[in-house]
């Protein structure tokens, strides 16, 4: 495989992935490439990373990569990075909940099973379900269990490539399972995550079904403030937000989440809320990370499903963060 062949693959496992897979990735992405370049895809993708590539060049021949900053400069550029750098938010209140292997855990959580492990006949044999390689989604994988991904398989990938990836790396030992997919079933899964989320952040954004955006700062303060997780709930009205919208709603069959009024503080109803200690000042009894893993927990108990969130100042580190201790676990970016 050429190094400008190996740029045209969606690789089979990202930075996360990788751990989980025990093959190595040169031979899974091999697998891939060999079931790809004869497709219309790959041959256009060719063509566009050859026409990227002479772009690269023809800038490399006439403009030169480094040149020396203007005198003053490096020093305007030091003090701009200095500014920024002061008025940086710091606090790390940002929160992105992102369900772990979600289509096919809500398999595995449906109602008809009780609670018991699913079972499936596969290969002649009645097997649990989560102990083979198997995904949901039959023409294209909308997930795959941890099984599937030791195998290199991953969501948005095409069925032909993850059935050849189990089948060449298992010696035939193994087999991909199927499942067909039930989004309405999604969709009321993930009505009750989110049910159980907007208990701490009334304002959260969603932009698919198994992620969603939060801001626990509020929540924190009032915890810190001395209301209870249930105090908080009481004081929360229903109040109709336009910040609570919920990005696709059309696609994802989710309803706008309510906004709720800011509720009075402990001491008087005029006063402000309780606010996080300033810098340098002892930390609050209850943390972001606390309440985070306090929310992890209620979804486990009240749903059946495991989630995995990123802490951090900004939302985009904190979807970074989300990714790092899966599944069912979260990561804090101070």
């Amino acid at each position: 495989m050429t190094s400008h062949a190996a740029d045209l693959l969606v690789y089979a496992t990202g930075k996360n992935d990788a751990s989980l897979s025990t093959y190595p990735r040169e031979r899974i992405d091999s697998i891939i490439l060999s079931c790809s370049q004869n497709s219309d895809y790959y041959r256009q993708q060719l063509a566009k990373d050859e026409r990227t590539n002479a772009s690269i060049e023809r800038r490399r021949q006439s403009e030169p990569m480094t040149a020396p900053l203007p005198p003053g400069r490096a020093s305007a550029i030091a003090a701009l990075v200095a500014g920024y750098e002061a008025s940086r938010r710091c606090s790390a209140t940002c929160v992105v909940v992102d369900m772990d292997m979600f289509y096919f855990a809500c398999e595995l959580a449906r109602p008809e099973w009780g609670g018991t492990p699913r079972t499936v006949t596969h290969r002649g044999r009645t097997v649990r379900l989560d102990g083979i390689p198997a995904v949901v989604g039959k023409g294209m994988v909308l997930t795959s269990n941890y099984v599937a991904r030791k195998f290199g398989v991953r969501s948005a990938m095409a069925g032909f490539i993850a059935r050849r990836l189990v089948a060449e790396l298992s010696g035939g030992r193994e087999a991909l399972h199927e499942v067909g997919s039930d989004m309405g079933w999604y969709v009321q899964c993930s009505r009750n995550v989110r049910e159980v989320l907007g208990e701490y952040d009334p304002g959260m954004r969603c932009y698919s079904l198994d992620e969603v955006y939060m801001d626990l700062g509020r929540y924190v303060k009032l915890r810190n403030g001395g209301y209870s997780h249930e105090a908080i709930q009481r004081q929360w009205g229903a109040g109709e937000g336009g910040e609570a919208e919920v990005d696709r709603a059309a696609v994802t069959g989710l309803p706008k989440p309510k906004r709720a009024a800011p509720p009075p503080s402990a001491a008087s109803g005029s006063e402000s809320e309780p606010s996080l200690p300033a810098s340098g000042s002892p930390p609050p009894a209850f943390t972001v990370a606390a309440a985070v893993s306090e929310m992890r927990a209620a979804v486990k108990l009240r749903t059946r499903l495991t989630c995995s969130a990123g802490i951090a100042p900004s939302h985009a580190l904190a979807k970074i963060a989300s990714d790092c201790n899966k599944p069912d676990g979260q990561c804090e970016v101070q």
